[in-house]
């Protein structure tokens, strides 16, 4: 967005500029005056592209961007007393630990966070394990999802494997 503000004082150049040309533009010598004229428009064309606002106006759009990362695990097993460990990476890039039952589906949205923020989940089967029934049979299922500046979560990244498994992690960049 133009704002007129910030371009006062080259708008006040510009009126000064040619009004003072054009008050002598009349009483100068042809070759004079042409001489004027370019250098007037070359100060006008160079003062008009330094103080360009797009850059910024882009700049300043990035960096307010909020993004916010929501972490879904599902799991499945036969053995009802099983506990699920998770660690994940919280908006200050430190870990935060997690206990929940297996067979139960769990989430958790953590921002705002910034473009570069690295999200990591790490999965690990928890409680009894003298029980061969729990050692064997689990199926994790993580996914990280992202939205950006309050639009809906997209899966970014996924491990839906059916294969059983005591542990997996997943790590996600922000990087759009």
């Amino acid at each position: 967005m133009f704002n007129f503000l910030e371009y006062q004082p080259i708008c006040r150049l510009y009126r000064v500029l040619s009004k003072e040309l054009f008050k002598h533009i009349y009483t100068l010598e042809p070759l004079t005056m042409q001489k004027t004229i370019y250098t007037f428009l070359t100060i006008l064309f160079i003062s008009l592209s330094l103080f360009s606002c797009e850059k910024e106006e882009i700049n300043s759009k990035t960096d307010s961007d909020k993004y916010y990362v929501k972490y879904v695990v599902e799991s499945s097993t036969g053995y009802p007393q099983g506990l699920l460990n998770f660690v994940i990476t919280t908006g200050n890039q430190q870990s935060k630990n997690y206990v929940i039952a297996a067979r139960s589906p769990w989430e958790h949205i953590i921002g705002p966070v910034n473009k570069e923020f690295n999200s990591t989940i790490f999965v690990t089967k928890g409680g009894p394990s003298n029980t061969r029934y729990w050692d064997t049979i689990l199926k994790l299922q993580v996914q990280i999802f992202v939205s950006k500046n309050g639009s809906p979560y997209v899966l970014k990244k996924s491990n839906n494997s059916v294969i059983l498994r005591d542990s997996v992690q997943l790590d996600f960049t922000i990087d759009y």
